[in-house]
């Protein structure tokens, strides 16, 4: 409908916009305007929503690349999405202290020194953004920086990404994204999703006030050549790691040999990788989510500031001599089972084919909304 053809770069009062059409195209203005309003009754309403967001944010807040030294400055003077479980009351006292004596040393320099696990997935992030946005019909995956809460500016978070479908129409359009490549960490379709991440993509919602975000998990293998080259996975590919950090993907549609040519230097690493399995859940913004945790919040955040006028007081909040961390507790007795809230749809669910290792096949489905909470996993290398 002519009304939601909005460029994304404009953002007119829904009101203005009808009346414009109507004006120019000769249209009756109340039946007209009826039917908009019919309309936003359906999921549009909420993508109407969803790109008065979209456009604030980007307008904002641009699009930008993440861990540049800029925006490790700015997360360092906040309370970022995937850290905030360990500024809750509930947190371990290692993990309150870790995240206190981040926010009061500052940003470490950008550069070498990363964990293996967040090197794999930093490494498999742009494939997976890729695999993913070919799995929504061509989507456009787009980036911003670290947008800060409109209300609490202390809070802040880097989604990693917003859903532009080529459709506008499109009830996926505008919706946020996450994605986690687990280096051993396996999952099914069913298994819950980590607290951690789930409270993230909680954070992610309230500080760009969109409504869904995606939650996905992909588990990429690394193989030898004639593995790779055997592989019926419907996605592989190659890209080479250089000393230096960093990565150099091979284009879908470019000749293996050709490529290779076109690589300068020796110190590099060829990295041949297939998919193997996959998920994709859709997670709802919790309405309640902010004022159940904003007290725990500012407390914590107080807590910093308070430190940073006077460090002898970090002993104080949080003793050096404090008690081990409890284990982790078991799943069933913590209810982590997942509870769907709204249930999942036929036009929301699709089944993907992928092929596990050579010969086994699996159908993996793409969940429809669920508002469900996990339990907390700790991502480790393997040993």
């Amino acid at each position: 409908m002519d009304v939601f053809e909005l460029p994304l770069d404009a953002c007119t009062h829904l009101t203005h916009r009808i009346k414009a059409i109507c004006r120019n195209r000769g249209y009756h203005y109340k039946n007209y305007k009826a039917q908009v309003y019919r309309l936003l009754d359906s999921h549009m309403g909420k993508v109407w929503a969803r790109r008065r967001s979209v456009f604030k944010v980007l307008r904002d807040y641009g699009v930008a690349d993440q861990r540049t030294d800029a925006w490790h400055a700015k997360r360092s003077e906040m309370i970022t999405a995937s850290e905030v479980t360990k500024a809750f009351k509930t947190a371990t006292p290692s993990g309150k202290k870790e995240l206190l004596m981040r926010k009061l040393d500052g940003p470490k320099p950008s550069g070498g020194g990363m964990m293996t696990a967040c090197m794999w997935g930093t490494q498999f992030e742009p494939l997976a953004k890729e695999i993913y946005g070919d799995i929504q019909g061509g989507a456009e995956i787009v980036d911003t920086t670290c947008v800060s809460h409109p209300l609490y500016k202390f809070l802040g978070a880097s989604p990693d990404g917003i859903v532009l479908t080529k459709d506008k129409m499109d009830y996926r359009w505008g919706k946020l994204v996450e994605f986690k490549c687990p280096i051993s960490r396996k999952f099914t379709q069913d298994s819950p999703i980590p607290d951690d991440y789930y409270h993230q993509m909680q954070m992610q919602m309230e500080c760009t006030n969109i409504d869904e975000c995606d939650y996905v998990e992909m588990q990429f293998k690394t193989c030898g050549k004639t593995e790779w080259t055997n592989s019926e996975s419907p996605y592989k590919g190659v890209f080479v790691a250089y000393d230096t950090g960093v990565i150099e993907y091979k284009p879908k549609t470019t000749d293996f040999v050709a490529w290779r040519k076109t690589l300068e230097g020796d110190e590099l690493r060829i990295v041949y990788w297939t998919l193997n399995n996959i998920r994709i859940e859709n997670v709802l913004r919790d309405p309640n989510w902010m004022s159940d945790h904003i007290e725990e919040l500012n407390s914590f955040w107080a807590m910093v500031q308070d430190c940073r006028k006077d460090p002898s007081k970090i002993e104080s909040y949080i003793p050096t001599t404090a008690p081990p961390d409890a284990p982790f507790p078991d799943p069933a007795a913590a209810g982590a089972n997942p509870v769907p809230a709204g249930g999942s749809s036929a036009e929301r669910t699709t089944t993907i084919r992928l092929f596990l290792g050579e010969s086994e096949q699996s159908d993996l489905e793409i969940q429809g909304p669920r508002t469900s909470r996990g339990t907390q996993t700790e991502e480790r290398p393997p040993q």
